[in-house]
């Protein structure tokens, strides 16, 4: 069912115009990130290449756990800010408490590498980890900004920023490995100085438009809304390092058995099988997410159904295209957009593939929970993943190496999408079967746990 019918034509005008900087901004995100992948593997050898994977995952691990949650619970109530013209008040309370969050993040990754380089079982040195935490910081400012623009349905700043990011990262990469040679310290820091510009290019003037956009400075409210981010967002940090243990944590045991060899060529293939799925779910999920977020905060039940029906029948056509065409030009994907020394990767391809068309499926239906403040439940979901990819990954990656961690990855996958399919309630809203109507005027229940 479309999203739109007649009398709405008035909307699907802006949200069709809004989905061209979608489509410009996820293309440039693709676009560079494949290219950042070629040069990079051409230059790079696939240890060195693993070692950097395994320090970017720690990042990643510290932003999902003590970022990620805020940063979440400022997509989800901006809207409040919004219709309120308390948009300054908003950015104040997230700013301090993700000031707070990367903090303590920082703090451990530090005490981390100390502790790892007191350790001497490798060449990387603490000055890398300060690098990290450099790299932690910039990240969490950059998703900040991009989540609110996602959230105002500013798609032209949102598209144009991670566009430049994708491109301005493994730019810096490329040129601190011409000039200095390639070791980790030297790709942390084109990854650092990447997101640094980035960050210059774009942030100072959408703060600039933010604070002229709000009316009002009310210390109660602001309260208000800082106890119910931390409610929204304290469930999830557990779900984080789940999330975590899930989608990185192949790497890892791989490197442990394997070694940092294997482990950069299986990053490659993952990296480059699972770009163009992120870019074509992430088209998805900015185009449909505020609808559906609207259509929960106004009660309507039909609208949220045509939103959900819209936005499944668009993954489902879009994911198995793709992997087809994984399947068939393997090969010729491979030699085409990676450098010669990980051309071993082809056949691990489709495995990722699949596993990410699962993901894409997985996130519509985090988005029902997250729409309707069941976040609770994603600690079933991520539990269930978690627990099934380390077994998987103990299983197969010790008899098959590499094959064994992209099996396991798409196996794992595979069962969380669809544990969270029906956690979500989704199988009830598609049959029509979940009560409700014309719009209510009602507003998203109150963080916390929903009656089940």
């Amino acid at each position: 069912m479309a999203v739109f019918r007649g009398r709405d034509l008035g909307r699907a005008v802006p949200l069709m115009r809004e989905s061209v900087w979608v489509l410009i901004g996820q293309a440039g995100v693709l676009v560079g990130g494949l290219v950042g992948i070629r040069l990079i593997t051409g230059v790079v050898p696939p240890a060195v290449y693993g070692d950097a994977a395994l320090l970017l995952g720690v990042v990643a691990l510290a932003s999902s756990v003590f970022c990620a949650p805020f940063l979440q619970g400022a997509i989800r109530f901006y809207s409040r800010a919004r219709d309120a013209g308390s948009v300054a008040p908003f950015r104040a309370v997230v700013e301090s408490l993700l000031g707070r969050a990367v903090g303590i993040a920082v703090a451990l990754l530090l005490a981390g590498g100390a502790v790892w380089v007191w350790l001497g079982d490798s060449g990387v040195g603490f000055g890398t980890f300060l690098l990290a935490g450099a790299l932690l910081c910039l990240n969490v400012l950059r998703l900040m900004e991009a989540g609110l623009l996602n959230a105002a349905r500013r798609r032209r700043h949102h598209g144009l920023w991670n566009a430049f990011d994708a491109w301005a990262r493994p730019a810096a990469v490329i040129g601190f490995v011409l000039w200095l040679g390639p070791t980790v310290p030297v790709l942390m820091l084109g990854y650092v100085v990447g997101a640094l510009v980035s960050n210059l290019a774009f942030r100072r003037n959408l703060i600039r438009g933010d604070l002229e956009a709000s009316r009002s400075l009310d210390p109660d409210w602001s309260d208000s809304l800082r106890r119910d981010l931390m409610r929204f967002a304290i469930p999830l940090a557990p779900i984080a390092v789940l999330m975590w243990i899930s989608s990185l944590s192949d790497r890892y045991v791989l490197a442990a058995l394997a070694g940092s060899d294997a482990a950069g060529l299986y990053v490659a293939a993952y990296g480059l099988s699972s770009r163009p799925f992120l870019a074509f779910a992430g088209i998805a999920n900015i185009t449909f997410l505020p609808l559906l977020y609207d259509a929960v905060a106004r009660g309507d039940v039909r609208r949220e159904r045509q939103v959900v029906l819209s936005w499944l029948g668009l993954l489902a056509a879009g994911m198995l295209a793709g992997v087809a065409l994984v399947i068939v030009l393997q090969n010729e994907i491979v030699r085409l957009a990676l450098g010669e020394r990980y051309w071993g990767a082809a056949s691990l391809m489709p495995w990722i593939a699949g596993a990410y068309a699962f993901w894409g499926g997985q996130q519509l239906f985090e988005c029902l929970i997250y729409a309707h403040s069941r976040t609770r439940l994603l600690s079933v979901s991520h539990g269930i993943a978690a627990v099934s990819s380390l077994t998987l990954y103990a299983v197969l990656i010790p008899r098959m190496g590499a094959p064994g961690a992209a099996i396991g990855t798409f196996c794992a996958l595979g069962i969380t999408c669809c544990v969270t399919f029906f956690l979500s309630g989704a199988p009830a809203l598609i049959a029509g079967h979940r009560g409700g109507g014309a719009p209510s005027g009602g507003s998203v229940p109150e963080v916390g746990p929903a009656p089940e």
